[in-house]
């Protein structure tokens, strides 16, 4: 990729070996490791309808985010897709998801925007929006003016932000697989089923604790440092917001804002850098390790949620069934003809199960035949029975 970009700093901007070769370093590393650091101050909004500079940082930011288990584990398997482990299946198909409807969600909100989109021809608006759903959601390169966008496309980056990449990567966030494990818990509860199955695999209920407390302790700190923010500041709510997610993501982007907080707010801003770096991976360990012996169990209830019925349900007791002994036919009737009734055993013939059996009678003591006493032998008794015949 360092090779792609210096190649085309030298040929298509004519510049000199050394500083083709500095910025192409620069910009693959800096994708790579989801940095978004460029050499440019409008980032890359100079290059946003080429394509051979845009898609090779694109393609290095999607496999530094992908993570270093899904890239380790796809160099040992890549031939055999079905033994690939539940991680790498679910980082491949979300990243898969997220840019193509993240791509179709910013080409579409911005593909008459002056400012950003609609001034570039048809096929560099499909560049720009697959290229910013691509940086959105891990680097902080830009390639259009990101003060500019309407919005709702802020909001739809803020969930892109907010989502990130893979685990154990460069990406940042709170990662594809725990909004994905609170996809499938959300499917399971409205198809109705017991277990949360992903991929032919059940998945465990720790993992479900573990999702939804990682995303319910990062929307209360999203939420505390947004109202904060919003105490100490003038910005409309929707800067601030993207400010505070893209900083919890360690994403980069700014609506231009940034510059201009006070002091207190850009401490809170790096605060966040900090924590939403470390807090996520460092929680999610902890969950994971943290076990205590139980010594009891407490009583189960169930609390109405949402538009439930708060009475308690009543539930009609089911019919208690006797089992009735079976009764033997009279044996001064004779056997008890077949009746052929489902659900009643037909007995043929009882008779035998009212006589006691006889006891076996031991056999006696063997004794030796005496001096000089005839035996016949087996052979002999066989060829007497043929002439008895």
């Amino acid at each position: 990729l360092a090779g792609i970009l210096t190649a085309r700093f030298m040929e298509g901007y004519n510049y000199p070996l050394d500083k083709a070769l500095w910025h192409g370093v620069c910009h693959s590393v800096s994708s790579f490791n989801n940095a978004g650091f460029g050499l440019y101050p409008d980032s890359l909004m100079g290059f946003a309808g080429d394509p051979w500079v845009c898609l090779p940082i694109a393609l290095a930011v999607i496999i530094g985010g992908l993570g270093f288990p899904v890239l380790f584990e796809l160099r040992r398997r890549y031939r055999t897709p079905v033994h690939w482990s539940m991680n790498t299946k679910l980082v491949l198909a979300g990243t898969g998801v997220l840019l193509v409807s993240g791509t179709v969600f910013l080409t579409a909100v911005e593909w008459a925007n002056p400012a950003t989109l609609g001034a570039l021809h048809p096929g560099e608006r499909l560049l720009a929006g697959f290229f910013q759903s691509v940086i959105t959601r891990t680097a902080g390169f830009n390639s259009v003016d990101i003060s500019q966008l309407h919005p709702v496309s802020w909001l739809g980056m803020d969930i892109l932000m907010l989502i990130g990449g893979g685990p154990a990567g460069t990406a940042g966030g709170l990662k594809i697989t725990t909004f994905a494990v609170l996809l499938f818990i959300l499917t399971t509860e409205l198809r109705g089923d017991t277990a949360v199955n992903i991929f032919a695999k059940r998945l465990s209920r720790a993992v479900h604790r573990q999702a939804i407390a990682v995303v319910l302790l990062a929307l209360a700190l999203i939420m505390g440092s947004t109202m904060f923010l919003m105490l100490i500041t003038d910005f409309g709510q929707e800067k601030i917001l993207f400010e505070v997610i893209s900083a919890f993501a360690t994403v980069g982007l700014s609506t231009g804002i940034t510059a201009a907080m006070p002091p207190a707010g850009q401490i809170v801003l790096i605060l966040l850098m900090f924590i939403g770096r470390l807090g996520p991976v460092t929680l999610g360990g902890a969950l994971a390790v943290r076990t205590r012996p139980v010594l009891f169990d407490s009583p189960k209830d169930r609390p109405p949620l949402g538009e439930d019925n708060p009475l308690p349900r009543l539930r009609t007791p089911a019919p208690v069934r006797v089992r009735r002994p079976p009764m033997l036919w009279p044996l001064a009737r004779g056997p008890r003809p077949w009746t052929g009734a489902p659900g009643r055993r037909a007995i043929r013939n009882v008779a035998h199960l009212a006589q006691p059996r006889a006891a076996p009678t031991p056999p006696g003591p063997r004794t030796a035949p005496a001096r000089g006493a005839r035996t016949r032998s087996a052979s002999y008794t066989a060829s007497a029975r043929c002439h008895s015949r």
